[in-house]
């Protein structure tokens, strides 16, 4: 394989030169990668802000395009990658450079589908969900439910309040929602109650 992802001593080049007044090529140890960024299902993830750090200095970044991936030329050193998607940080691993190839990236993005019901568990129909980062704060999406109380979305991984407005009123709000997987149903049990006349 051309690339580790593991802590191996950085590559350096050596480059003699003889000047004859003549042009020459000289040949250094610069790679091509192509990342390729996907999520727990394997998904392409656009986007995504590939970036690679010698230290605390930023070496090269790429926007991950809708495919999924980001072509950048590296030197032959080791990396600190580092993957950012929707204001968090989904991937963070060393990486070797030793030569020309494909990375694959596992991103902590995942699935979850929201079902919000009432007091008597019926689904609540066109309930606006908002998410926030609880850790930053931070907008990240907009939901409606569906006939059947449903909604689902993609987000990365992290710990989040959701905020849940329905007829113009808040009707639920749940903090330190960590999402760690994929979820395929989590039920919002929000306060819409019944009264007899």
């Amino acid at each position: 394989p051309m690339l580790n992802t593991g802590s191996l001593a950085p590559m350096a080049a050596t480059v003699s030169i003889n000047v004859t007044g003549e042009a020459m090529d000289v040949w250094t140890d610069i790679y091509y990668l192509t990342f390729h960024a996907n999520d727990s299902r394997g998904v392409p993830v656009a986007n995504a802000m590939v970036s690679l750090y010698l230290g605390d200095v930023l070496i090269n970044s790429n926007s991950t395009g809708t495919d999924g991936t980001a072509l950048m030329r590296l030197p032959a050193t080791l990396l600190d990658l580092r993957v950012i998607w929707r204001g968090a940080q989904v991937y963070r691993s060393p990486l070797t450079v030793t030569g020309d190839g494909d990375v694959n990236l596992d991103l902590t993005v995942y699935y979850v589908t929201f079902e919000t019901v009432d007091s008597r568990s019926t689904a609540v129909s066109d309930a606006a969900i908002s998410i926030h980062s609880s850790t930053t704060g931070e907008f990240l999406a907009s939901l409606a439910t569906d006939a059947n109380g449903s909604a689902a979305v993609r987000l990365p991984g992290g710990t989040y309040t959701l905020d849940v407005v329905w007829m113009n009123v808040q009707v639920g709000l749940f903090t330190g929602y960590s999402l760690v997987t994929d979820v395929p149903v989590l039920v919002l049990e929000l306060d819409v109650y019944y009264i007899d006349f």
